[in-house]
């Protein structure tokens, strides 16, 4: 009976956290001098949000923008979802290998 609730446990786990997704985008545009400008864009859903409600606040991106690092956000997206966007820009291909 212990391992039919384990089992049931964790089914009901992966069923709630299924649907929850965090997506991240990363664009890296490099000019002709070498100099780039790197955007990293992460998105969590609504799902995301219900199982976590203290995401925004409990965010803590110091060190980022101690280190270089614009930080848009966390803002609302439209799905009622969360996104954060980084963003750094490097004047050499030496820096972009760096931040990459």
């Amino acid at each position: 009976m212990r391992r039919l609730w384990a089992a049931a446990a964790l089914i009901a786990l992966v069923v709630m956290t299924s649907a929850c997704q965090v997506g991240v985008h990363i664009e890296v545009i490099v000019d002709d001098s070498g100099s780039s400008t790197v955007t990293v864009t992460v998105q969590a859903d609504a799902a995301v949000l219900a199982a976590s409600p203290r995401l925004a606040s409990d965010l803590v991106v110091d060190d980022l923008v101690t280190v270089g690092w614009d930080v848009t956000g966390p803002e609302p997206t439209e799905d009622g979802g969360l996104q954060v966007v980084l963003r750094r820009e490097v004047a050499d291909l030496a820096g972009l290998a760096g931040v990459l």
